[in-house]
């Protein structure tokens, strides 16, 4: 049960996308190194990235950073992304764990 985002197609800046695709080879080997540092989740570190250009593509506060803060913007929404993963993924193996424990205690015994 990942999340998927969800952006309006009239909501991304071509203008930011331009920006990051100038950045991608760097943003590609930082995301890599900031996913494997931790355990990113369910998620491959490619869909968490492509899932972070569509949501910093889609800020209207990137439209006005210069690139390096556009740069730092990314990494920190990179981050969040896959902490959100992170979280949705625990809580989904809570729900899993909970359901299994409910059913052991009601379940007939041979």
């Amino acid at each position: 049960m990942t999340r998927e985002v969800k952006v309006k197609a009239s909501a991304v800046s071509d203008d930011v996308l331009k920006r990051l695709s100038m950045m991608y080879a760097r943003l590609k080997d930082e995301c890599r190194t900031l996913a494997s540092s931790r355990n990113a989740g369910p998620k491959d570190w490619e869909d968490l990235m492509h899932d972070c250009i569509m949501t910093v593509a889609a800020d209207r506060r990137a439209v006005q950073m210069d690139d390096v803060k556009l740069h730092e913007h990314f990494l920190y929404r990179f981050n969040m992304i896959m902490f959100q993963n992170i979280m949705d993924s625990r809580q989904e193996n809570q729900h899993i764990y909970d359901y299994h424990a409910d059913h052991k205690e009601t379940a007939p015994e041979d």
